[in-house]
């Protein structure tokens, strides 16, 4: 699975990353934590730089992850035509 060994990473540092860097975007490729930034867009440019144009995990550090919102599911416009 693409990202397997950078999510599995991410999960183990998480305890840590909540307590010191909350809300701020994680960047990890491989089992490497590249650093943590404000912004994803900033995380991005320095993965590029540093690594090239390769597979990176740019996590928000979150209790929790955000429940997926799928607008179409709840208005109902999934099958509005039929």
């Amino acid at each position: 699975m693409v990202l397997e060994a950078e999510i599995k990473h991410f999960e183990s540092l998480k305890a840590d990353l909540l307590r010191q860097s909350p809300g701020k975007y994680a960047l990890i490729i491989g089992t490497d934590l590249l650093g943590v930034f404000d912004r994803p867009e900033e995380a991005y440019r320095v993965g590029i730089q540093s690594r090239g144009n390769v597979p990176m995990l740019i996590k928000q550090v979150l209790p929790e992850d955000p429940a997926a919102r799928l607008p179409a599911m709840t208005l109902g416009l999934l099958y509005a035509g039929l």
